[in-house]
């Protein structure tokens, strides 16, 4: 049976959505060739017709979630100068990102061993992040300590879950904030 030409590309997306989830949840130790095209509904042999290998597919989940989750704390890059560093805080400790499927990478993967392409990757990622705050912080320092406090902040939300969360992102959210606020 031939598919149209968008079959493979479509493919690939949903290999892709269904790594971005597992790497939101479980950090990179849940990406397995395996689980993931399980979660896609797709037989295992058909994944190196997408990706090369298991940390091809990493590398890009990683990237795609990063991209995901700054589009939507930024926005375009010509919107950045108009953002309030207090509504990117908000967004990014807030719960429809706690409960978001594929939120920021970070929490999950800053804390875990990945090979050494993945690993390249996570830090390039870290560094878009940098940039992205720095853009809207004072300045680099605040912008340094507000992405440990965010990103922290979403991982211990995220293993507690329900009320005690909620309360973890309510703290990183006020202390965040008055963080980003310049000492008179």
């Amino acid at each position: 049976m031939r598919y149209g030409a968008d079959h493979k590309q479509a493919t690939r997306a949903r290999i892709l959505d269904a790594a971005m989830i597992l790497l939101a949840r479980g950090g990179a130790g849940a990406v397995t060739v395996h689980g993931v095209m399980r979660a896609a509904d797709l037989s295992h042999g058909g994944f190196y017709a997408h990706f090369e290998s298991r940390e091809a597919l990493l590398e890009a989940a990683l990237t795609a979630a990063a991209e995901r989750t700054l589009s939507a704390l930024f926005g375009a890059p010509a919107d950045v100068a108009q953002l309030a560093l207090r509504d990117v805080i908000g967004r990014y400790l807030g719960r429809a990102h706690l409960e978001a499927d594929t939120g920021c990478p970070l929490p999950a993967t800053c804390g875990g061993a990945l090979d050494e392409s993945s690993d390249a990757a996570r830090r390039r990622t870290v560094q878009r992040y940098r940039d992205a705050l720095a853009a809207v912080a004072p300045d680099q320092p605040t912008a340094d300590a507000l992405l440990a406090l965010m990103v922290g902040g979403l991982a211990v939300a995220r293993a507690l879950g329900g009320d005690d969360g909620e309360a973890v992102l309510r703290a990183c959210r006020m202390t965040a904030r008055q963080l980003a606020t310049p000492a008179s």
